[in-house]
């Protein structure tokens, strides 16, 4: 297999999942460890249960090597979908969007427990933090906007204030300090440059919509023109 290769992850799980010699997928990244063990729990979860269309595992992120405990990256019930049906659900190459469970099947869940949990190597620092994170914002606008979501305040400001004050008081970020503090303001930023990048997006295809609309009412004028 040949990708020309993508900034963002999920183009390219759609890609290698066409060419998969089994339906049942897993997701992991190279900054993510999944427990020993792992592989037979699962199989006895998706053979045991035909409904089944995706396992989220438990998640835990890692900052500078420490185990993040606290915000909405460090929350306890942070959990990811790594194991998907291909069959059972639709692949999307959209950014932190990469599966949905089709109609008529479920997503299971499994317990926390040190046997399930997927570690995440979430971030060197600070920088890296920013680097890809502005990588992701850039394609947000088109993953909201195929969500059904369109530009508003309550989307640019709303959102990125309530889920500050989430981070930071439901999901402990003030147990942290100055550090929860920094990371529930920058989640909160974030959210705000993702509500930007869909305006931007909206805006490109409005523009690409009247271009094409131009396009097609010369092609009429010409025509008439010929014919006249």
């Amino acid at each position: 297999m040949d990708h020309a290769g993508s900034p963002i992850v999920e183009p390219v799980r759609c890609f290698a999942a066409a060419h998969a010699r089994h339906d049942w997928l897993l997701f992991v990244d190279p900054d993510e460890r999944a427990p020993a063990g792992l592989a037979a729990a699962l199989d006895e979860v998706v053979r045991g249960d035909e409904t089944a269309g995706a396992v989220r595992l438990p998640w835990q992120f890692y900052f500078r090597g420490r185990a993040l405990r606290g915000t909405v990256w460090g929350s306890e019930n942070r959990t990811k979908r790594f194991v998907v049906h291909r069959g059972r659900c639709e692949l999307r190459p959209l950014n932190h969007r990469s599966a949905a469970v089709r109609e008529g099947y479920r997503e299971l869940t499994l317990d926390r427990t040190a046997q399930s949990t997927v570690v995440h190597h979430w971030s060197k620092g600070f920088c890296d933090l920013l680097e890809k994170h502005v990588r992701y914002v850039r394609h947000e606008g088109e993953a909201l906007y195929a969500e059904g979501h369109r530009f508003g305040l309550r989307l640019a400001v709303g959102r990125p204030v309530r889920e500050m004050r989430r981070s930071l008081v439901d999901h402990g970020g003030w147990r942290l300090g100055w550090t929860g503090v920094v990371f529930s303001v920058f989640y909160g930023v974030y959210l705000a440059a993702c509500a930007g990048s869909l305006l931007a997006y909206q805006w490109k295809r409005r523009r690409g919509a009247d271009v094409n609309q131009d396009d097609q009412s010369s092609s009429t004028e010409h025509a008439w023109r010929q014919a006249a």
